[in-house]
């Protein structure tokens, strides 16, 4: 009165391809970003998120008019991040191309690729 059942999964990797072989024209990492993520975290939403635009790293968009920023002179990309994920990067990532969002933002370490995908507003 007893019976086993088992089954196979597919255990072969996605083809990633569609997300790391892209063009990119990625710079140094600014290491003030860090900085910047630092001074934010606690002023940081439920969602952790930190906006990007114009060289100022904020915690709310422009309407909430709450929470905190931080200006970074000559920080030439916008997006909008997971303040964890973005911190993932600190001392791995060398080089990176945000200027790629909304789409996966390349970043290229010691023999490292990856991408880096934003948030919608």
């Amino acid at each position: 009165g007893r019976w086993v059942r088992s089954q196979l999964y597919e255990t072969g990797w996605p083809d990633l391809s569609k997300v790391l072989d892209r063009k990119s024209d990625p710079v140094a990492v600014d290491d003030r970003i860090f900085e910047a993520l630092a001074t934010l975290k606690p002023f940081s939403d439920k969602m952790g998120r930190v906006i990007i635009d114009d060289g100022v790293l904020s915690t709310s968009t422009e309407a909430d008019k709450e929470g905190a920023s931080y200006e970074i002179p000559g920080l030439p990309f916008a997006g909008i991040y997971q303040l964890e994920m973005l911190n993932l990067l600190k001392g791995v990532a060398t080089h990176a191309d945000f200027t790629l969002y909304p789409e996966p933002c390349m970043f290229f370490g010691d023999r490292l690729r990856g991408a880096i995908i934003g948030m919608r507003a």
